[in-house]
């Protein structure tokens, strides 16, 4: 008998790092306690996965490190060795999670798919603005300017990506809410605004 475990790198733009290191201390003690030999790390390519496999790589390292040295928990993980490895420091590369865990003093104990909500999301017909929180888009801003900062080096792509995408979600995340409030209140002068917004950028 064997066991699969899947890293969330599936859900859409961006990948879910936390959720997997948080599931990898747990599934391998539970294969260890219950006799379970096989164990085997998946990297998926179906169901909206539109980003890199290899934007899980913090995962994927933590997992080898709890099992082949036995480290106890994510803190005990040889950041600098992934760094060396890798060439991208442990904590910067584990900001690609960032997009869709956007506020630091919120926990985040499920994933989530919010990035592909926003993106999606008829502005004229708001079916997703209840799921918009106000004022998120400042939060992109701040998201885009620390990824700007990493090195991504062979990996830079990845940080590109979501550097692009963070920049659309800034203008976009809110603009169905926007519009509806300014014409609400007959707001012609916003509505010139935004109108120049989503012609020119």
């Amino acid at each position: 008998m064997g066991f699969a475990k899947t890293l969330y790198n599936w859900t859409g733009f961006v990948p879910d790092n936390a959720n997997s290191l948080n599931d990898a201390k747990l599934s391998l003690q539970c294969c260890e306690e219950n006799g379970v030999e096989d164990f085997l790390v998946t990297v998926w390519s179906d169901s909206g996965r539109d980003g890199s496999i290899f934007s899980v790589l913090p995962s994927l390292y933590a997992y080898s490190e709890i099992y082949y040295h036995r480290a106890t928990s994510i803190a005990d993980v040889d950041k600098a060795k992934f760094k060396k490895t890798v060439g991208i420091g442990f904590d910067e590369f584990m900001l690609v999670d960032k997009l869709n865990k956007p506020y630091d003093d919120r926990e985040y104990k499920s994933v989530n798919n919010k990035t592909f909500l926003y993106l999606y999301n008829d502005p004229f017909i708001g079916l997703l603005d209840s799921f918009v929180s106000d004022g998120i888009h400042e939060r992109f801003k701040v998201i885009t300017a620390r990824l700007k900062k990493i090195k991504g080096r062979e990996y830079q792509y990845i940080f590109d990506t979501l550097i692009a995408l963070s920049d659309v979600l800034e203008i976009k995340s809110e603009l169905g809410k926007r519009i509806r409030v300014s014409y609400e209140n007959k707001d012609k002068k916003e509505l010139k605004k935004i109108q120049f917004l989503m012609t020119y950028g």
